[in-house]
């Protein structure tokens, strides 16, 4: 991308409203489909009518031809999302999920250890596989090696897991001694990195042969009197594999946490923390999700109390964002288009009283999640 191309802000386009609650979303790698993981133990899915003008071809039989390149800087919204029939058959919650690099696969797990793949854009829901049992409980996060042979797992059991992504094949464990909380693989495949409740990172070979060093991101772990607090929830690589951004929340107190989110920037080959970004006071909360634009910075979901939310940009090592918007009530995750010219923030329905006691007389009104679709502009 052109530097005078690069964007420094982003336009809300257009809300879809959703009958879920989402955790995390992503596009496929075509970027025709937004996948969800949602709280109803579904997989959501919507496809663009028309898909945006960088979208690749879908693969499906009956795929429209794509539509012309819009002007520079004039980006063409796409068409509205139309909701396919959704995956079930999870046990529990849906609270991550990752797609292929280069195919409509998606791959999802539950808060009960069942992991599975999908065709995301195929007519029916059938699994391409399926572990009831992958791990003992709650799948905190997965993550799919650059080249899409490899998916890696954690969870509460635990446990570090590697496996085949074409039959669900086990192919490696780690035992660690602490819940494992976030994961990553390095950009040239041959590296995972995993994050722990004390905000230890560990660098292990992508077989989980021996763990080969480790990297400090503890200023994300608070001991708060008699309580320990973890802020650590998301790793993510520059795309150079140089950089590898550690974030959360810094937190300021146990209990009902509060803190302040955190992104460290961590120097690969050394460990060194650089400068960390922060965004906003201690009501803020937490970094649940960053992306990387391919003009160089991370786009990042926030979310925190009460009922706060934000989308931010920044460049790693910067003290704070280039751009905030805070229209968007507990961002739970943001999914960037392939070509980075649209990106769409999950957040909560403004208002909702789901998580507490309805008002004097008036109905229970359950969570739901708003799908914002922003374009990026300069």
């Amino acid at each position: 991308m052109n530097p005078q191309d690069a964007p420094t802000k982003a336009a809300l386009l257009k809300t879809f409203q959703t009958a879920s609650q989402i955790f995390h979303a992503r596009f496929t790698a075509c970027g025709t489909a937004l996948v969800a993981a949602c709280m109803d133990s579904t997989v959501r899915r919507w496809r663009f009518v028309d898909p945006p003008p960088e979208a690749a071809a879908p693969s499906a039989p009956d795929a429209k031809p794509q539509p012309k390149p819009a002007a520079k800087g004039k980006p063409v919204a796409p068409q509205d999302l139309v909701e396919l029939a959704p995956i079930q058959g999870f046990q529990s919650w849906v609270q991550t999920l990752a797609t292929h690099p280069s195919a409509s696969t998606v791959y999802a797990a539950d808060a009960w250890g069942r992991l599975g793949a999908w065709d995301a854009l195929a007519d029916g829901t059938a699994p391409l596989w399926c572990i009831d049992h992958a791990h003992e409980g709650w799948i905190r996060q997965l993550a799919v090696s650059p080249k899409g042979d490899l998916l890696a797992s954690c969870g509460r059991d635990q446990y570090v897991r590697i496996w085949d992504t074409r039959d669900g094949r086990k192919i490696a464990e780690f035992k660690h001694a602490q819940d494992v909380y976030c994961l990553a693989f390095s950009p040239d495949g041959a590296q995972l990195v995993f994050g722990d409740f004390s905000c230890a990172i560990h660098v292990a070979d992508a077989g989980l042969r021996r763990i080969e060093r480790k990297l400090d991101a503890s200023p994300l772990y608070l001991l708060s009197r008699m309580q320990e607090v973890t802020g650590l929830r998301v790793l993510r690589f520059s795309p150079d594999g140089a950089t590898l951004i550690a974030a959360g929340c810094k937190p300021a107190s146990g209990g009902f946490v509060k803190g302040t989110p955190n992104a460290l920037p961590i120097d690969y080959a050394s460990g060194k923390v650089g400068e960390v970004t922060v965004v906003g006071g201690e009501s803020e909360g937490f970094f649940l999700d960053l992306g990387w634009h391919p003009a160089g910075f991370l786009a990042g979901a926030l979310s925190g109390q009460p009922g706060s939310g934000q989308l931010v940009f920044f460049k790693p090592g910067e003290k704070g964002p280039f751009f905030a918007d805070k229209s968007v009530a507990n961002c739970q995750s943001i999914a960037l288009h392939p070509g980075g010219r649209f990106l769409a923030v999950i957040g909560t329905n403004k208002g909702s009283n789901g998580n507490g006691r309805p008002a004097k007389g008036a109905p229970y009104l359950p969570n739901n999640s708003p799908i914002h679709l922003y374009s990026m502009e300069a």
